[in-house]
């Protein structure tokens, strides 16, 4: 996982600094063409260059950050269970069950009243 994650900053930093070199080339390409005066250009590509080193050490801080955040994610041992998760799973399965019984106990009792309309109570109680 740290080599994919060091990859993923170098190729980062690579488009930065690809991006940078493209924008280095526009603003010379624009000083030739007398667009831009030597002293303006001089300016934004100073500033360029300071932008692009702030830049790259703020991305270096996140990225280090996010990096410690999810690699401290995948060290933590797993949480053993709480008396509280417990008792919440006891109390859930429980539920279920009798939920069941009921539906079982209604099926039945359903079963019991079509017996009972079919013969009457006192068929039965007379046999």
């Amino acid at each position: 996982m740290e080599d994919s994650s060091k990859n993923l900053f170098d190729t980062a930093i690579e488009i930065a600094s690809v991006a940078n070199e493209q924008w280095k080339k526009n603003i010379s390409e624009l000083m030739n063409k007398g667009s831009l005066s030597e002293e303006e250009g001089s300016g934004l590509l100073e500033n360029l260059e300071e932008k692009m080193l702030e830049g790259q050490k703020e991305y270096a801080k996140l990225f280090q950050k996010a990096y410690s955040n999810i690699s401290s994610s995948f060290s933590e041992k797993p949480k053993e269970p709480t008396i509280n998760n417990l008792l919440e799973r006891r109390i859930v399965s429980l539920e279920l069950k009798i939920s069941l019984m009921a539906r079982e106990t209604m099926a039945q009792g359903k079963l019991i009243n079509e017996l009972l309309a079919k013969h009457p109570a006192s068929e039965i109680v007379n046999k």
